[in-house]
């Protein structure tokens, strides 16, 4: 449901990256909370994991969706196919990893690491913004009757 309520977002705004960056800030926010509140009650860690298990799976509609327009129409099908590809490797790699750094160092730093990643997305996609910005100005725009006014 989160990657509905943010591909409907990102629809209404005419933009992916600004509300990519959101969630990239977030997840990161997140996951670096999990790390802290690994030692503590579990009265505390558990709906902030819950919190960061929804928000970190609402993201990759978006960067596909970013990914073909940012690139445009001649390219879209190569970079579509090299981010899922991209997603594919490490998301098979990082739960190895992931459980090689509990195993030898604990809960905490394994979440920490998994904070890292959505930082730096944060600031790698920043740049992008101007360039979606400038492709949306020079879209076509047809009125979508389901979506509000502003939208279009």
């Amino acid at each position: 449901a989160s990657r509905i309520v943010a591909g409907r977002r990102s629809d209404q705004a005419g933009a992916r990256l600004p509300l990519l960056r959101r969630v990239a800030l977030r997840n990161a926010v997140l996951l670096a909370l999990v790390a802290g509140l690994t030692a503590g009650p579990g009265l505390l860690l558990y709906p902030v994991l819950a919190a960061a298990a929804v928000s970190t799976m609402s993201w990759n509609g978006l960067a596909f969706t970013a990914a073909a327009e940012l690139s445009g129409r001649l390219r879209a099908g190569t970079a579509m196919s090299l981010q899922n590809t991209v997603v594919a490797v490490a998301s098979s790699a990082a739960p190895v990893a992931f459980g090689g750094l509990v195993e030898a160092a604990g809960w905490a730093p394994g979440f920490a690491l998994c904070a890292v990643a959505p930082a730096v997305a944060f600031a790698v996609l920043r740049p992008l913004q101007a360039e979606e910005a400038e492709r949306a100005g020079r879209r076509v725009r047809i009125p979508n009757p389901r979506l509000p006014r502003s939208a279009t």
